[in-house]
């Protein structure tokens, strides 16, 4: 049964083995050209700064493959990034040899947002370190932060209210040093949207279509909108949108003025 993997650390890949102390970029480009070995069964564990994580999960190798096969079709710009990565070790160095589970190396951190997508479709087993119990992940409870100023998290806890993952949601910027006119006119565009991220356009990464870019934050792609309309547009799809304005002359201004996600409409 797969809970043996904690009475069998050797067979849990411990990345320090594997790299050396270079730089991140380094140690990212080294474990994609050899990664260590990948079996049907995938350990993950996250420690996050001085708040410990306290679920040890298990994923179904074939799940991940088939959730990032469908994450990078519709983002083929993570092939470069750690999701590209994970696909290609969990395809090209499968071992079928091994029955216990392989700790997923922790230099590839967004591996927390595969689990967390996984975890929310349904997908997997968490062994509690607190409760010493095991739980389906259909068990478990999403806590999630809402329109809280500075960083939201989403988190997945037991059924006994554990930690057992948490990711980092958006980032909410308040600022209120306006005329009276602009607040009016700020608030009526801030209203809609659900949240206003304070990343730059210019901190979004490039990708082939001129009109959208990728947060590798929230882990959404944003979309360029010049109206209302393209707004209504958007906001039906439940995408991230990046508000384009005009100047009194007509012309647009040469960043967005407000970038985040859209508030779902009324059906």
């Amino acid at each position: 049964m797969w809970p043996l993997f904690f009475l069998k650390p050797k067979f849990l890949i411990d990345p320090s083995e594997i790299l050396d102390d270079g730089s991140l970029q380094a140690d990212e480009a080294r474990l994609r050209d050899i990664p260590p070995p990948c079996g049907e069964r995938l350990f993950f564990h996250q420690g996050i700064d001085s708040t410990e994580a306290c679920g040890g999960f298990i994923f179904s190798r074939k799940d991940v493959e088939e959730h990032l096969k469908g994450k990078l079709s519709e983002n083929p710009h993570l092939h470069y990034d750690h999701e590209g990565a994970i696909l290609n070790w969990v395809t090209r160095h499968y071992n079928p040899n091994l029955s216990d589970p392989i700790s997923v190396p922790k230099t590839w951190h967004r591996f927390e947002y595969i689990a967390n997508q996984l975890i929310d479709d349904g997908l997997g087993e968490v062994h509690c370190l607190t409760c010493q119990t095991y739980y389906d992940v259909s068990k478990l409870t999403a806590d999630n932060d809402r329109g809280l100023p500075g960083w939201n998290f989403n988190r997945q806890l037991c059924p006994e209210g554990h930690l057992l993952l948490m990711t980092r949601g958006i980032h909410i910027s308040m600022r209120s040093e306006r005329e009276p006119q602009e607040v009016m006119e700020v608030d009526k565009i801030r209203c809609r949207f659900d949240y206003v991220c304070p990343k730059e356009w210019s901190e979004l990464k490039v990708i082939d279509n001129p009109n959208e870019r990728f947060c590798d934050h929230c882990n959404e792609s944003v979309h360029l909108a010049y109206s209302e309309t393209d707004l209504d547009h958007l906001a039906r799809e439940g995408k991230c949108a990046a508000l384009m304005l005009q100047q009194d002359q007509g012309d647009y201004l040469d960043i967005p003025a407000f970038k985040g996600r859209l508030v779902a409409p009324d059906e």
